[in-house]
């Protein structure tokens, strides 16, 4: 009976569905990584390990230049213009995402100088993680808008970390016998199997892509399009402010609380992103869609997709936030005992992770729509204004006074994007959508959930 009603679907609501149970195993295998690596170290090294971490993945996401959201826009734009340029566009990635592993590693390299924790060893580890993970957001461009997005998330998202558990596990278990792993360790090992999932991705790409992986003239000067690396530039600073919130709190929270407390706030974060898991694997699946709709220019056709994205995700949304916020303390000790007496940390949080996420997709409709700069400036406020309220409010909380920042930043980003996406769009990607029967397309929202015909 559930096959059938599954096969009745439309094509987006099943690959929703299949990308929202692969990004479901990747999320539950993310966070058991991260368990893994709290119960095999001690709190304090699980505190360094969340610092290293932090500053390797804000890192990587400015390293990749903005090439995944990039490729998305520059092959739908050139599918509307008729224009057969693939091969251009995937070598421009490739070398801008060259060039920013390499101003990557040259930071990653002053900031372990500046904050005195230089050592061959952690450099190593991080630069080859920055190498890593900012090809691996090009290369799941490149497969995404080659109809592979499936396949993308399951080799870059969740076979990555569930290889990464087994040789941590495995390499503790002999560790134990002389000395505990430390935690430069746990970030070389992630950033060695993901380097070769980035290989399995590069054998996948020329397979699909055989025909178009051409070299010209022409093509060599594609890579001085002024246009295209202005777009580089401002899609660089949005995935960077976009996803380095959580960790850059992280980050200014080191120099205010002690490493335990360090690490139940990497707990919690790590926690709360179970919550944006619906939010991004919908996105992920309609992203296509949304760039092709936004292009066009049709209202009500977009908001009848956001429509749709929002309610597959609100449910599953509210409900794991409900889970999260009463068990918050058998959450917290499933990473450390000593992590419970911060479960009101983990709570308030996860109420500014439940604003984000039903606010619906902001970010990637701010770059469809063209409003680069807009959201560098307002969503970098936020992240801003929330980082100058931590050491203000963790003077009259304590560390829960981060959690309180937390909240106020998310509160400004997804207030102040949905009024810009509502005025330069005309369309309402929130939750309230479906509350207020925005541009009437409610209406369609059984029809589209059955039956996605007549929503290109």
């Amino acid at each position: 009976m559930l096959i059938n009603l599954f096969n009745k679907l439309g094509k987006d609501v099943k690959n929703s569905i299949l990308a929202l149970f692969i990004k479901l195993l990747a999320g539950i295998s993310g966070y058991l990584l991260f368990v893994v690596i709290a119960q095999v170290s001690s709190s304090d090294e699980f505190g360094s390990f969340s610092l290293y971490f932090s500053f390797a993945m804000m890192i990587g996401l400015f390293a990749n230049l903005g090439q995944n959201t990039f490729i998305l826009k520059e092959i739908e734009k050139a599918k509307i213009n008729s224009e057969n340029m693939p091969s251009k566009i995937y070598l421009f990635s490739i070398v801008m995402t060259t060039i920013g592993v390499v101003l990557g590693s040259v930071i990653w390299l002053i900031i372990t100088f500046k904050i005195g924790l230089f050592s061959v060893y952690l450099y190593c580890s991080g630069a080859a993680f920055i190498l890593a993970y900012s090809f691996s957001q090009t290369t799941l461009g490149i497969l995404r808008v080659n109809e592979k997005t499936l396949y993308a998330i399951f080799t870059r998202d969740f076979l990555w970390r569930l290889i990464s558990i087994l040789i941590v596990i495995v390499l503790s278990f002999f560790a134990l016998k002389d000395d505990i792993l430390i935690a430069e360790d746990f970030l070389m090992i992630m950033a060695i199997v993901l380097n070769a999932i980035v290989i399995l991705h590069v054998f996948k790409i020329r397979q699909i892509t055989k025909e178009k992986w051409t070299v010209s003239k022409a093509t060599l000067l594609t890579l001085r399009n002024r246009e295209w690396i202005t777009t580089s530039v401002g899609l660089s600073l949005i995935a960077f402010i976009s996803s380095s919130d959580s960790y850059l709190f992280n980050i200014v929270s080191s120099a205010y609380i002690g490493k335990t407390e360090l690490g139940a706030l990497f707990a919690s974060v790590k926690t709360i992103e179970l919550i944006s898991i619906f939010l991004m694997a919908v996105t992920l699946v309609m992203s296509k869609d949304f760039s092709s709709l936004v292009a066009k220019k049709d209202t009500l056709i977009l908001q009848r997709k956001c429509n749709l994205a929002i309610f597959l995700q609100a449910l599953p949304v509210v409900f794991c936030f409900l889970v999260i916020f009463i068990f918050a303390d058998n959450i917290l000790a499933i990473f450390d005992n000593e992590y419970t007496k911060y479960s009101e940390l983990l709570r308030v949080m996860s109420i500014g992770m439940l604003i984000n996420s039903l606010t619906g997709s902001t970010v990637l409709l701010m770059q469809l729509a063209d409003m680069h700069w807009r959201h560098i400036i307002l969503q970098g406020t936020s992240i801003v204004l929330g980082c100058i309220l931590i050491p203000v409010f963790v003077d009259f909380w304590g560390s829960l006074g981060v959690g309180y920042a937390y909240i106020v930043s998310k509160l400004t980003w997804n207030i102040s994007a949905l009024y810009c996406i509502r005025k330069r769009l005309n369309i309402d990607p929130s939750i309230f959508a479906l509350i207020l029967n925005t541009n009437g397309c409610i209406k369609y929202l059984k029809s589209d959930l059955l039956n996605i015909k007549g929503v290109n």
